[in-house]
């Protein structure tokens, strides 16, 4: 959590510096780059960071085991991506944005242990955590809505659907350490964002929902996966884009 919140500190920071440049720029009635949205395709970057996690649906199974408790662990990542932009209309893009996200996924246990070892005691607590080191490529086509430029500004909405690969997801590894998740995952996101038209450049900030629809439980046949009955994505993304 103190992460995401220092995260959010540094978008903050740098849209409220963006907007102060530009409310002077402004003031001075001065349009940056007027042509730029009317040309058919245009390319860019984008860098950001990302606060992944999973979704754990369990079942009734965790009644029958030693496990206690299961949390999935959020982790703060980066995202480096290109873009590619065609314009459809004067409010509509379609957008092809893949990007390499380096991100780590873990799942918290606490489990119940019982040992018959002299002068320990009878039964005690363990925490386990069972982590996935991720690259993934994350390969989505989003449809951007974009309201009427005000100045140099320009608030849009945008939607659109993902496949993301994970480059070093082996579901077969069998360290305890290791969380296994099947490596192909598809879903939905949707968000919000401002363009701010700088003197070079367009400077996007947006916010993004990652929501995955793929189950990434692996069925190896051991308590710490029986007792979900899905494991799903789910992710925020803060990007800054360059156009």
């Amino acid at each position: 959590m103190k992460d995401m919140k220092s995260n959010f500190g540094l978008f903050l920071l740098v849209f409220l510096f963006s907007v102060s440049a530009l409310m002077a720029q402004d003031r001075k009635r001065i349009w940056n780059i007027p042509k730029l949205d009317k040309k058919p395709y245009h390319f860019g970057f984008q860098v950001g960071l990302t606060n992944d996690g999973l979704n754990l649906k369990f079942n009734d199974k965790i009644s029958e085991t030693n496990i206690l408790t299961a949390e999935t662990v959020k982790s703060s990542g980066f995202n480096v991506g290109f873009i590619a932009d065609l314009r459809l209309n004067k409010h509509f893009n379609l957008r092809f944005t893949p990007s390499l996200i380096l991100v780590n996924r873990s799942i918290e246990y606490r489990t119940l242990e019982t040992s018959n070892i002299p002068g320990l005691p009878p039964t005690s607590i363990e925490t386990l955590t069972k982590l996935d080191e991720a690259a993934l490529g994350h390969i989505p086509f989003t449809l951007k809505f974009r309201a009427m430029r005000r100045g140099n500004f320009r608030p849009y909405i945008f939607s659109g659907s993902h496949m993301t690969i994970d480059m070093s997801s082996d579901e077969k590894v069998e360290e305890v350490e290791v969380l296994n998740l099947k490596p192909l995952d598809f879903g939905l996101h949707f968000g919000m964002g401002v363009d701010l038209y700088l003197e070079f450049f367009k400077l996007g900030i947006e916010a993004k929902y990652v929501y995955g629809l793929t189950d990434l439980k692996v069925d190896n046949g051991t308590p710490y996966y029986d007792i979900f009955d899905n494991v799903k994505t789910r992710g925020l993304h803060l990007i800054l884009t360059f156009e």
